[in-house]
């Protein structure tokens, strides 16, 4: 996940258990104090904004705010005031944060103040940014809308937050929808359990949830789940009780979430009905089922959540948006059944199912692979140069239900969908993938012998990493690495008389550099190359005819006096954050490794 901070926070005792559970790298904690300039930027762009806190009884409870852009707004340093029509009668976490006070009653923090976890979200843009803060003051105030009377029970609530933690999230599983603002007109339907018929059909038609979680009193989280619709199933609604239960996707293992739910096993989760405007509030007790827990449930899992409902609320046009559906994320997998459901499902075939078979195979540096694959179809080839395909490894990887292997802990929590960008340059039947061997899917790659005909199912293609040209101004490309890989397709479509491609690369990688060269000769007298390590053997790239070698690693600092119309970058995050902060009022454009 891309960070947009620059200082690291800790981790807290249930993170670091989930992150030693399921094996996960050791790495710092993204999430910064306070509100950094790029996450204030990110939440002013957010149409939504999900928000968190507890009740009296220290229950969480999550709520969907705004319908616009600015529905949260930075007044000063780590100071967001935060304005939108809700209803006050039904919304718990309104209730919890003014309680029953009138319109224009301000209502002031005492000590610490209340915890307010919050995710700015741009579903459009599948752009999501987290926060967590303390409340320092809020009020109600008459919406000025005109259809709205003074007896309506929808107000403006208006609450002033201090920011303590600010943090991007990665876009994996959002499905696109494109948001706008709507007057609620609430009518509560329910608050007893079992849930109403209609708010379970709520659940199993929905695409996406929101949780917030809780640290004891010290953190908050609020954060998104996202699928493919009946993504979250119902394990029992009864009066016995009412149990939901979703999977954890593979994701970024940062595990904040989950780690809250190991020190407070309590959540409130709430669904949108973005059609309709209705809206599922619910919180309850949490258990994390992992491994064979999690086999046991959900077919096909090995990490997932089990939700018994203790309180509900379920309110028709409750909500001050409607979102109009876009698209599904690419990325999302299909329904995992609960185990009871298998039967039922067994017989269902997929018809018409789109793979691709791997026919050719190079080695371009010992650890960077330049693999074709041909489509069952040449209707189906779809894609534009400068996007990915999506590749399900499932079948060759999937270890059925022996999710907890002791040689093979990477396993855990991996659903096996792989993401590589296309790097060849013509819609075909065929199509290229430059990649380097880093990881357990990409080693399985290299082992394969193209007679062998590995044939992988195509879940989708997509991205937008476009690069344009129309004017003669130059526009400039920042590669590091492996990061050249979506200019590779682009290069045929581009006037090089007005580009510039700034790379930094290992001198391990120099055999990337050659074979780039070799296949667009034009390309290299537009380019400089940063070439970092210790190796002398760079005699071959110097007989190219280079734009600029600089025997040293490229920082952002050597974009001074660059000129350009439009900015291209793709590197790790941390160097994209350098460089985007270097650009900053400049148009740039951003692509990452780990998307």
């Amino acid at each position: 996940m891309a960070s947009v901070i620059t200082d690291s926070m800790g981790w807290h005792q249930g993170e670091e258990l989930m992150q030693n559970l399921l094996h996960a790298p050791k790495r710092e904690n993204p999430a910064a104090p306070g509100l950094t300039a790029g996450a204030a930027w990110m939440m002013e762009d957010s149409s939504l904004l999900v928000v968190g806190t507890l009740d009296d009884d220290d229950q969480p409870w999550t709520s969907i705010w705004g319908g616009t852009e600015g529905t949260a707004q930075k007044i000063q340093a780590n100071i967001v005031a935060i304005g939108t029509n809700i209803d006050r009668d039904n919304d718990p976490v309104v209730r919890a944060l003014l309680g029953n006070h009138s319109a224009g009653s301000i209502v002031r923090s005492e000590g610490r103040g209340k915890m307010i976890s919050a995710l700015g979200l741009n579903l459009e843009q599948r752009r999501r940014i987290k926060l967590f803060g303390r409340m320092v003051a809020g009020a109600y105030k008459k919406p000025e809308a005109a259809d709205t009377s003074p007896s309506s029970d929808v107000d403006e609530a208006q609450v002033i937050i201090k920011i303590e933690e600010s943090m991007n999230n990665c876009p994996k599983y959002i499905n696109t929808r494109h948001v706008r603002p709507v007057q609620p007109e609430p009518h509560l339907v329910s608050e007893t359990l079992p849930l109403h018929p209609d708010a379970i059909k709520l659940v199993e038609k929905s695409d996406m949830l929101f949780i917030s979680s809780s640290n004891h009193d010290e953190d908050m989280d609020s954060n998104h789940r996202g699928g493919p619709p009946g993504f979250v199933r119902v394990l029992a609604n009864e009066d016995a009780g009412t149990v939901l239960v979703y999977p954890e996707y593979s994701g970024n293992r940062l595990y904040q979430t989950l780690g809250n739910l190991q020190m407070t096993p309590k959540a409130g989760i709430t669904f949108p009905d973005y059609d309709t405007g209705d809206v599922l509030y619910l919180t309850g007790e949490t258990t994390i089922l992992s491994g064979q827990d999690a086999a046991r449930v959900l077919t096909h899992s090995n990490l997932a959540v089990r939700f018994e409902v203790k309180k509900a609320i379920f309110v028709r046009q409750g909500l001050s948006f409607r979102g109009d559906f876009l698209a599904y994320s690419p990325y999302n997998p299909k329904v995992r059944f609960l185990q009871d459901e298998k039967a039922a499902t067994a017989t269902v075939t997929s018809l018409d199912r789109l793979s691709a078979t791997l026919i050719n195979k190079k080695e371009v540096t010992p650890t960077i692979m330049r693999y074709t694959f041909r489509l069952s179809t040449a209707k189906s080839s779809q894609w534009k140069a400068g996007q990915y395909a999506v590749l399900e490894f499932e079948d060759e990887l999937g270890m059925g239900y022996s999710h907890m292997r002791d040689d093979d802990p990477q396993s855990l929590n991996d659903d096996l969908v792989r993401t590589f960008t296309i790097s060849s340059q013509t819609h075909s039947q065929d199509f290229e993938m430059t990649i380097r061997n880093v990881g357990r899917v990409t080693k399985f790659l290299a082992m394969q012998n193209p007679r062998a005909a590995l044939e992988i199912p195509v879940q989708s293609f997509g991205g937008e990493f476009f690069i344009e040209q129309n004017t003669e101004e130059d526009v400039v490309f920042v590669a590091g690495g492996i990061g050249i890989t979506p200019l590779l397709s682009q290069i045929p479509h581009l006037d090089l008389s007005h580009f510039r491609l700034l790379w930094g690369v290992n001198v391990k990688d120099k055999g990337l550099v050659l074979d780039v060269f070799e296949q667009y000769p034009g390309l290299a007298e537009r380019t400089t190359i940063y070439l970092s390590g210790n190796s002398e053997a760079t005699s071959a790239l110097e007989t190219k005819t280079i734009g600029h070698l600089e025997r040293r690693r490229m920082v952002a600092e050597d974009l001074a006096g660059v000129r350009a119309k439009r900015w291209y970058i793709c590197a790790s995050p941390k160097f994209t954050k350098e460089v985007s902060d270097r650009l900053e009022g400049q148009e740039v454009h951003t692509e990452g490794f780990n998307f």
